[in-house]
C-alpha cells in the first residue's frame, strides 16, 4: 500500500510532466520547491521505484552500518 508520501510525490511529478510550474505545485501540494526538484531528479534516476519510501528495516541498517 502506498503512503501519503509517496502518492503525493507520485502527484508533483505527473503534475511537473503536465506542464505545471513548480510553484503552482508547491501550492497545490503544500510541499518545498526544493522537494518537487528533487523528487524529478529521483524519478529521472531511477523511475518510480525511486520515489518509494525506503521501509524501515532497510533505513535502520544503512543507519547502523
Amino acid at each position: 500500500m502506498l503512503s501519503s508520501r509517496e502518492v503525493r510525490k507520485g502527484l508533483a511529478i505527473k503534475l511537473v510532466y503536465q506542464g505545471y510550474l513548480y510553484e503552482e505545485i508547491q501550492t497545490i501540494l503544500g510541499v518545498s520547491l526544493g522537494s518537487i526538484t528533487g523528487w524529478k531528479q529521483v524519478y529521472e534516476e531511477n523511475g518510480i521505484d525511486g520515489l518509494k519510501l525506503k521501509s524501515m528495516e532497510n533505513t535502520m541498517r544503512s543507519f547502523c552500518s
